[in-house]
């Protein structure tokens, strides 16, 4: 029995794993998700192991939505701009009280998905919003909450004209 799998970027560039092609909500044989070489997965470590490449997945322990409806928490990041910052920022920016995020959300829409491993992907409607949303995380690591409601509030006036 063969089955497909998908190399893919573990915690660091150093460290692989692999992502098997039916390691996605609802994934067969038959129909599972063709991802190409260089494609940037939102997924989680299933095993880690010491000597050998963790193995990798798509299947969310809570959220069954399938893959093909687009509505996986797990899965293809399409589009959007990845940045990274460090881990201890990016696992801040999954606080429900976190100033950038709900600052950025009340003046823009956009998407975010972020890793512990200090990878943020971002999606918006636009380059230049993505641009700047990507500006103000990176930019907020170092301010405090004050001063980053202010740079965001300035970002914003500054993309509206």
């Amino acid at each position: 029995m063969h089955f497909e799998t998908h190399q893919g970027t573990a915690v660091t560039m150093l460290s692989y794993g692999v992502l098997s092609a039916l390691s996605f909500e609802g994934a067969t044989k038959r129909n599972k998700p063709k991802l190409e070489i260089g494609s940037l997965v939102y997924c989680r470590v299933s095993n880690s192991y010491r000597d050998a490449e963790s193995e990798l997945s798509c299947l969310s322990l809570t959220y069954k939505k399938g893959w093909m409806t687009g509505q996986a928490v797990f899965g293809e990041l399409e589009g959007g701009h990845m940045i990274e910052t460090s881990i201890g920022y990016a696992r801040s920016l999954l606080l429900p009280e976190n100033v950038v995020v709900n600052c950025l959300g009340r003046h823009l829409a956009y998407e975010i998905a972020v890793g512990c491993n200090g990878r943020i992907w971002i999606k918006s409607d636009s380059v230049a919003k993505t641009i700047l949303i990507a500006n103000a995380i990176r930019n907020a690591e170092f301010l405090d909450p004050s001063r980053t409601e202010s740079m965001i509030e300035q970002l914003i006036k500054h993309l509206q004209g």
